[in-house]
């Protein structure tokens, strides 16, 4: 999306249990001017896989190369 109002940050490491419904809850959201970005921090579950099948323009998805750490991820979203 071009110039959204809100951009969500969605830092990720293994959590395939609740991925799918909490990607779902920003797609469902009425407020439709919105991005999410979404860092895995090397996950070894199936967090990757799922995120991998998500389609959607609003969603900006960044996949690091070794564990990082929650702060260390969310901080290269910000960027």
């Amino acid at each position: 999306m071009k110039n959204p109002k809100v951009s969500v940050i969605m830092t990720v490491y293994n959590t395939e249990k609740y991925l799918n419904s909490s990607i779902n809850s920003i797609l469902n959201q009425t407020f439709k001017q919105w991005e999410l970005i979404i860092v895995d921090d090397h996950s070894t579950d199936k967090s990757k896989e799922i995120l991998h099948k998500v389609k959607s323009t609003k969603i900006k998805k960044f996949f690091l190369k070794k564990l990082e750490g929650r702060i260390k991820a969310f901080n290269f979203a910000l960027k």
